[in-house]
């Protein structure tokens, strides 16, 4: 017969007098990083405290309770409340809400500080655009949503600015699939280009992906680039691997489009260029694309 799984217990929700709370020597956080105890103490006055601090009894050399209780976890709510206090903002018995842990568990109370800071994640940057994107939609303005959670004006601005990429490279971003800094490339093309630069990015990842050599002819998207359309980009098997290409160069524009970040080989006793196709590839067809203008985009024909 299988043995029933134990089930866990949480811990008790107490509201505490600040007065009977301490900073427990056992926190593992010493040297500062991130937002400061007056912006925390600042944003706590605002909203109320978010998060409950975690604490434990503390015991007398008998192993009995005090009636005070030591925080392990939530130290810089705690400072942040200290100073609400010192500054006659918030009176010293008000009541925190606490999370009580056993005075006696087997668990170090160093481990209740460590589990707190090392399971925390930061707030993804799409995410927080979002939530940027609703309080601007609500009426706050750049300056005043900067004052809430202090950041600069500036800094606002730019998450906006996602607003102008497509949710494509937004999903492609999400997924890991390019860096932040890639992504913001596209927030200073005009909505024209960012248009011609999916289409051709979407006609080139949707060709199927066929290995016959004999269909190999028939599988790519060319797209050509220029006024004159001698330029193009041809997506092609190449050495065992689907490749961007770009044809058409001339010797007086391969150091350009070596800066502009494509690569070049020596295939056959020919030097051919070829667009990344990792994740900085897409930031390298964004700048061959903003010197050379889309001409069109086209299948190739069925032989």
């Amino acid at each position: 017969m299988a043995t029933a799984k134990q089930k866990i217990t949480l811990h008790t929700s107490r509201d505490l007098p600040f007065n009977k709370l301490i900073l427990s020597q056992a926190n593992v956080r010493r040297i500062k990083n991130g937002q400061s105890i007056e912006d925390l103490a600042a944003s706590i006055a605002r909203r109320g405290l978010l998060q409950s601090l975690n604490v434990r009894p503390v015991l007398d050399g008998e192993r009995n309770e005090t009636g005070m209780f030591e925080v392990p976890a939530g130290g810089r709510r705690y400072r942040a409340l200290e100073l609400l206090v010192k500054q006659k903002r918030m009176v010293k018995t008000e009541a925190v809400p606490c999370i009580v842990s056993d005075a006696n568990s087997a668990v170090p109370i160093e481990e209740d500080s460590l589990a707190e800071n090392f399971h925390r994640e930061d707030l993804h940057p799409l995410d927080m655009f979002r939530a940027f994107q609703t309080l601007h939609d609500q009426g706050a303005t750049h300056e005043e949503i900067a004052a809430r959670f202090f950041v600069s004006a500036t800094f606002v601005q730019q998450r906006l600015r996602l607003a102008k990429v497509s949710s494509k490279l937004l999903d492609i971003y999400a997924q890991d699939g390019m860096k932040l800094d890639e992504l913001m490339a596209f927030t200073v093309t005009d909505d024209r280009r960012l248009g011609e630069i999916e289409e051709a990015l979407e006609r080139i990842e949707n060709r199927p992906m066929i290995y016959d050599p004999a269909e190999i002819p028939r599988a790519g998207v060319f797209v050509s680039i220029n006024r004159d359309g001698d330029l193009v980009v041809d997506r092609g098997y190449v050495r065992c691997a689907w490749r961007l290409e770009l044809t058409g160069f001339t010797d007086t524009m391969r150091e350009r489009l070596t800066a502009y970040g494509l690569f070049h080989e020596i295939i056959s006793w020919k030097l051919r260029m070829f667009v990344p196709t990792d994740t900085a590839g897409i930031a390298v067809l964004d700048r061959v694309l903003g010197r050379f203008p889309i001409e069109r985009v086209s299948e190739r024909e069925t032989a």
